[in-house]
């Protein structure tokens, strides 16, 4: 049974993450022409937002908090960048932390 719940979750998680995503690339693929980017990332975390504070911190973001009813899921704010630039180095080094599922920088 606990194995069954455990199988449940990790689907839950990644349906909701992969919904996301999707929504995210939908977005970029409609508007690819005008894609500007904000300076907000929605990072997984694994840990909790104990975690996700200290991630946040150590790359320079602010943890805005836990997304909706989403599990491990955190809205980081990149604070005094402009807006508009797509910044993938900071999503790969967000990435590499072992705690960290994904990161996507959002946008408009």
């Amino acid at each position: 049974l606990a194995e069954l719940l455990a199988d449940r979750l990790l689907f839950q998680k990644m349906t909701s993450f992969t919904l996301l995503v999707l929504f995210g690339c939908l977005h970029v693929c409609t508007y690819a022409d005008k894609t500007r980017y904000t300076n907000e990332w929605i990072v997984e975390v694994e840990g909790g937002p104990e975690v996700a504070d200290e991630i946040a911190q150590r790359h320079g973001f602010k943890n805005l908090g836990k997304i909706g009813n989403l599990q491990d899921h955190f809205q980081f704010l990149l604070q005094g960048e402009v807006l508009g630039l797509h910044m993938s180095s900071k999503s790969e080094a967000i990435s590499q932390e072992k705690q960290v599922i994904n990161a996507q920088q959002q946008v408009v």
